[in-house]
């Protein structure tokens, strides 16, 4: 049995708490999007799409380091489609954390703090004009939402995915079947 948590902590670098699932996977079969459950160690946990791929979180850091999050932001500013499209985009991502919220922990659905929490923009941002992370609204996009940031973003990439199965390294195996247990 392949343990997925394992290949996301490896991929990711890290321990990972809480519960996700994969949403998306390369052509390797490795996970690349995981959605996660809003609520964290009993906490609201606004982040719910992350992007575990080594080779489009490194491209997509080195896009960070040279600005990009400034350049969108300007972008934002002076593209009313663009931004039209990001405030949907909002939108949405709030939609799908309460319809999470209101499946997993309905219990949480009274909490004022909790909603006020879920309600705001893409990795919990109040200002809805800013940027928190490439990586993040590149995972929104990759799993299938309209995110005018990740789009750009991904546009910049020439290529979509590493050609030596990178993730292979990682001691744990991706058995076929487990190709097929992708987003709802």
């Amino acid at each position: 049995m392949v343990d997925e948590r394992k290949i996301v902590e490896w991929q990711m670098g890290r321990t990972l708490r809480g519960n996700f699932r994969v949403f998306k996977r390369c052509s390797h079969g490795y996970p690349t999007v995981i959605i996660s459950d809003p609520i964290l160690d009993g906490k609201p946990f606004p982040t719910i799409f992350w992007l575990t791929c080594p080779y489009l979180r490194k491209r997509i850091g080195n896009l960070e380091s040279l600005g990009y999050v400034d350049k969108l932001e300007e972008l934002i500013q002076r593209d009313e489609k663009f931004r039209n499209r990001l405030m949907k985009a909002h939108e949405k991502i709030v939609e799908l954390r309460l319809k999470l919220l209101k499946k997993k922990y309905p219990e949480y659905l009274e909490n004022d703090e909790f909603l006020r929490a879920l309600k705001k923009g893409i990795g919990g941002v109040g200002n809805l004009e800013t940027v928190k992370c490439l990586h993040l609204h590149v995972a929104i996009h990759l799993a299938g939402m309209d995110d005018p940031i990740g789009e750009y973003v991904l546009r910049m990439i020439d290529e979509m995915e590493c050609d030596d199965a990178m993730c292979r390294r990682c001691k744990y195996e991706i058995s076929p079947s487990s190709f097929f247990q992708e987003g709802e």
